[in-house]
């Protein structure tokens, strides 16, 4: 990419950023163009093309971000230090939200660019996806007090079993047009109030 990008202003590039999120996150990638990216964005279709080479480069971009971005929000509201699977999903939901008040389509782009199948992008994104999610599923299990659940459950088969409606929430949310961090923060956190009532322990 053009490092002439990075010498926009910050507003600047969160614009273009914005609408290549939402485009990418709406449609599939093989369907999604850089002339509705620019025309979101407010610029000229050359003047997209003269930051990112092509669209690839974009996607990948945008993956590359939206990871650093991620891995800073999980920093800053310190979802490491809790042990207990309840506590880090509310810290997790956080600071998802609070990005998504900057970024409102990064959360949908990152699932849904796990299930992207164009050869264009699909092997270099999901072959360093599902490395990275083994190798932080494996830690975060590592670093979980199995006493924070019932000692009937499995703490392997509870995260799964949150993950997937974690996901699940939020295609409903997106496909609902309830693109509302704060609503949504209201919502799930109701969620891990029920989740912990159902599979928390009580004798502790």
């Amino acid at each position: 990419m053009n490092e002439r990008f990075f010498l926009l202003p910050a507003k600047r590039q969160e614009q273009i950023l914005n609408a290549a999120y939402k485009s990418f996150a709406s449609s599939s990638y093989d369907k999604a163009s850089m002339s509705e990216i620019a025309g979101e964005a407010r610029i000229s279709k050359s003047l997209l093309f003269h930051y990112f080479q092509n669209k690839a480069e974009l996607f990948q971009y945008l993956w590359d971000h939206a990871m650093q971005r991620t891995s800073e929000a999980i920093l800053e509201h310190q979802v490491w230090d809790s042990r207990d699977l309840f506590e880090m999903l509310r810290r997790s939901l956080k600071g998802k939200c609070a990005l998504m008040r900057q970024y409102p389509y990064i959360s949908l782009f990152i699932l849904m660019a796990y299930y992207e199948k164009s050869p264009e992008v699909a092997q270099r994104i999901q072959g360093r996806f599902l490395q990275s999610k083994l190798t932080s599923y494996q830690a975060i299990l590592a670093h979980l007090d199995p006493a924070c659940i019932r000692a009937d459950l499995s703490m392997e088969e509870i995260y799964q079993q949150l993950i997937f409606a974690s996901d699940g929430y939020l295609l409903d949310a997106y496909r609902q047009g309830r693109i509302d961090p704060d609503r949504m923060e209201r919502e799930y956190d109701a969620m891990i109030c029920f989740w912990k009532k159902a599979y928390g322990r009580t004798d502790t």
